[in-house]
């Protein structure tokens, strides 16, 4: 909650500001005075530290951590103890009638048990009791007759071997494997997570940032165009200019606050889904904008070859479907050792001691071995039907085949996508380059079509046309610098690269 309120106060004081153009725009094209700027740092702060997404990843990997430590406990001794008091009175039927015996036991047990990775079940464990009985064997008579007190002690160790299911260290330890397996699956998930929620709001920050160009260019366009149809109207009442070209100019007019509605339309709404991937709603990002035109988003040299191999080691997503296809596949070893019959061998071996009125005579006994016992059991568990087991199996197998079905399909997708995202940088970057050239050259038009029409060697619409081609070049130019960004962050989230250029492996505030 603390990381959430230090990202709404930074974002709502920084940079908030009317835009300077906005005095100079009239009221029934102008935006609101007062907007959120944002830069890029603030985008990917908010991302690492308040992400709903990413939190809710994050949860997920405490959870299978939390599970491998209880997994782990399994093979933790057990202490055990037990304390038990009885007093019991009972009518007798005797030959000279009933009579009331009763008898006090006082019972106590220590024990511990140990489970092995073989799944071997060991149990030591120490008993006794101490007591004695009340009785009239005579019911004519009040004479009664106390027998004890008595004690009796016993030591048992006990072992219980699976022979068949549960047995051998690959199956006892397969819970333990199991929630690592699932651990390190939460742990790229975790990941990928982060890395493509990093992306997405990269990607609609910079189509923010566009956006707000658009606004920009949109804006000042219709500056000049309502100053020219100002300057245009003076002129027709002087006679210097036809009425059909003062309408061209109105028209202009009109087509420009068109475009700027839509285009301030089209930025509050990105602003609105960037905040979204932030965590902050929509009154706190309806205005939002960026503070200043972002940087190329810097991205390496490589061959197609080169970004090809690096994806396939270091894609996120391929490491997610990676430790999921390993999950299953292990599921499949758990059901397979469950479709096996059970077949254990239990052995107890006791040494006993009782005495009678003296309670050190029975560990006496005990510490002589005076009257040992062995017993050795085989049981065996053969359901009718195995059914459900071998439904349970195939289960597995086939969710095991999907799973490395998925991961073949992913790496042909990522293959496909790097060639694709590769081929839509280096085009972007062609743009790029083509249209400052032609934005330059555009903006030599108009100087030329304004000086001429000033000499009366041209019309109107020459102008209007040469501001056109010259606001239309710089529009191609803002979106092919947009487009190169994109493409560019979406080669470094598909290789595993994005995540490691702004965070660490803590991710700031979300731990």
């Amino acid at each position: 909650m603390r990381a959430a309120a230090t990202l709404c106060t930074t974002i709502l004081l920084l940079c908030a500001r009317a835009e300077n153009a906005q005095s100079q725009v009239p009221a029934s094209s102008a935006t609101p005075a007062t907007r959120t700027a944002v830069d890029e740092q603030i985008v990917v702060d908010g991302v690492l530290n308040q992400s709903p997404a990413l939190r809710a990843a994050f949860l997920d990997l405490k959870a299978a951590r939390a599970a491998e430590r209880a997994a782990d406990a399994t093979y933790v001794p057990i202490f055990t103890a037990a304390l038990s008091g009885n007093h019991n009175e009972q009518p007798t039927l005797t030959a000279q009638g009933t009579t009331i015996t009763s008898s006090d036991l006082l019972q106590a047990s220590v024990g511990v048990g140990h489970q092995l990775p073989l799944g071997t079940q060991m149990s030591l464990n120490l008993s006794g009791n101490a007591g004695q009985r009340r009785l009239n064997p005579t019911p004519a008579t009040n004479m009664f007759i106390t027998l004890g007190p008595s004690y009796a002690t016993e030591l048992r160790a006990t072992i219980t071997q699976p022979l068949l299911r549960g047995a051998g260290v690959d199956v006892g330890e397969a819970p333990l494997r199991m929630a690592r397996l699932q651990k390190e699956a939460a742990r790229q998930t975790r990941d990928h997570t982060a890395s493509e929620t990093l992306r997405d709001a990269l990607k609609t920050y910079w189509e923010l940032a566009y956006a707000t160009s658009v606004v920009t260019v949109q804006q000042n366009s219709l500056l000049i165009s309502e100053r020219q149809y100002e300057e245009g109207k003076q002129r027709a009442q002087l006679g210097l200019l036809a009425q059909a070209d003062v309408l061209q100019l109105a028209n202009d007019v009109a087509q420009l606050k068109e475009n700027l509605v839509a285009a301030q339309a089209n930025r509050k709404t990105l602003g609105i889904q960037l905040g979204a991937l932030l965590g902050l709603s929509s009154a706190q990002s309806v205005g939002m904008e960026t503070s200043q035109t972002p940087a190329a988003f810097p991205v390496d040299s490589r061959s197609l070859h080169d970004w090809i191999e690096r994806a396939m080691q270091e894609s996120s997503q391929l490491k997610e479907l990676t430790a999921n296809a390993a999950v299953a596949r292990d599921q499949v070893r758990r059901f397979d050792d469950a479709s096996q019959a059970r077949l254990d061998l239990s052995t107890w071996a006791s040494l006993q001691g009782l005495g009678y009125k003296n309670a050190a005579t029975p560990f006496g006994q005990i510490a002589q071995a005076n009257a040992p016992s062995i017993f050795v059991s085989l049981e065996l568990e053969l359901p009718f039907d195995n059914t459900q087991r071998s439904a349970q199996l195939q289960q597995a197998l086939l969710e095991a085949e999907a799973a490395e079905a998925r991961l073949d399909q992913e790496r042909i997708a990522l293959n496909a996508q790097i060639e694709s995202q590769v081929e839509a940088l280096r085009t972007a970057q062609q743009r790029i380059e083509l249209a400052e050239q032609t934005w330059s050259v555009a903006q030599d038009l108009v100087a030329a079509e304004q000086g001429r029409h000033k000499l009366g060697t041209t019309t109107v619409i020459s102008v209007l046309l040469a501001q056109q081609a010259t606001r239309d070049a710089e529009l191609r130019l803002l979106r092919a610098r947009t487009d190169r960004n994109g493409a560019a962050v979406e080669l470094n989230h598909l290789t595993g690269d994005l995540l490691g250029r702004y965070a660490n492996r803590e991710y700031g505030a979300l731990r």
